[in-house]
């Protein structure tokens, strides 16, 4: 039997169960959680990293972090920040089926698709107003890290998070596309089960990734993790 956070205390202790998607616990939380058990020595955790939207009561979940357009109505929330996403292709891919130069044209593309996210529709926004793209392609997942490999290999168009896409686009392995329309941001959203009787490890988790994912970091994680100058009891990445 797991030791429960002590809630009668203000010292965080004891164990708390996160959930994450996987590209988002790698890139993203990693840094995140090391840093707090570095800072709260007495708890531990334990992470499950899985895109599928799990029952936190029936898997006995504290917290779950989450990215959606929309959370489900009933789930008590706060949000932590925004995951911006980037439309890539591989070279070789352009090279062979050329640069779509409108939204529109992407039904004519082979597009790699995210089971939980704009499977068969992907919303743009240009001007503030939206526009939605009927899609196709021959693969789709329920992380975004198998596209953006397949994307690389030049199977097809994706939208990845540009957390885990901006280093590839960098070393040119993936080529930015329609810059002037821009996919529809997702929120990064920390859900657990109760307001009431919060014990202090899940508290303190909660206010420190709140701190950790104040911008810049979540457009430009790896840049944030070794920043120097961090107040004391602020986080940093």
């Amino acid at each position: 039997m797991r030791k429960v956070a002590d809630m009668e205390t203000d010292e965080p202790r004891g164990a708390l169960r996160i959930t994450c998607p996987q590209s988002l616990g790698q890139e993203v939380l990693m840094p995140a959680v090391t840093e707090y058990l570095r800072r709260y020595p007495h708890t531990t955790i334990d992470l499950k990293l899985s895109s599928d939207k799990l029952n936190l009561v029936e898997e006995r979940i504290d917290l779950a972090v989450r990215i959606a357009y929309q959370l489900d109505p009933g789930l008590i929330a706060r949000p932590l920040g925004t995951c911006r996403s980037v439309l890539c292709a591989s070279p070789s891919y352009l090279g062979t089926n050329g640069h779509p130069c409108t939204p529109e044209e992407l039904a004519r593309h082979n597009c790699l698709t995210h089971v939980h996210q704009g499977k068969a529709v992907w919303t743009f926004e240009q001007r503030g107003e939206a526009l939605n793209v009927h899609v196709s392609g021959n693969l789709s997942a329920n992380e975004s890290a198998p596209l953006q490999s397949a994307a690389v290999q030049g199977i097809g168009i994706a939208i990845l998070p540009l957390f885990s896409a901006a280093p590839v686009i960098e070393a040119g392995r993936l080529i930015p596309l329609l810059p002037h329309y821009k996919p529809q941001d997702m929120g990064i959203y920390a859900v657990y089960t109760s307001r009431e009787h919060l014990s202090a490890t899940l508290r303190t988790m909660v206010d420190f990734l709140t701190e950790w994912f104040e911008p810049p970091c979540r457009l430009a994680p790896r840049e944030r993790r070794n920043r120097p100058g961090r107040r004391h009891g602020a986080p940093e990445r």
